[in-house]
């Protein structure tokens, strides 16, 4: 179980990137005692948060399901 997940996360992980990179990590200096980074989602191909999971799961489905469209918010 635990290899077929690992499986589809790296399929996934595959799909994705062939249509945009990945997006950086970006230190942020607080005045704190820690060191912070953020994942710079601004710079996506969207501008969003989230796009990826959304296409993976329309990158996988079936011609008859594509045919329906897709709705999205």
């Amino acid at each position: 179980m635990h290899d077929q997940l690992f499986q589809e996360i790296l399929m996934a992980r595959q799909r994705v990137y062939a249509v945009a990179p990945p997006t950086p990590l970006e230190e942020v200096k607080l005045p704190i005692d820690a060191r912070v980074f953020v994942k710079r989602e601004d710079l996506s191909p969207i501008h969003a948060y989230k796009w990826r999971g959304a296409y993976n799961r329309m990158a996988l489905l079936s011609p008859e399901e594509r045919s329906q469209g897709v709705v999205c918010a």
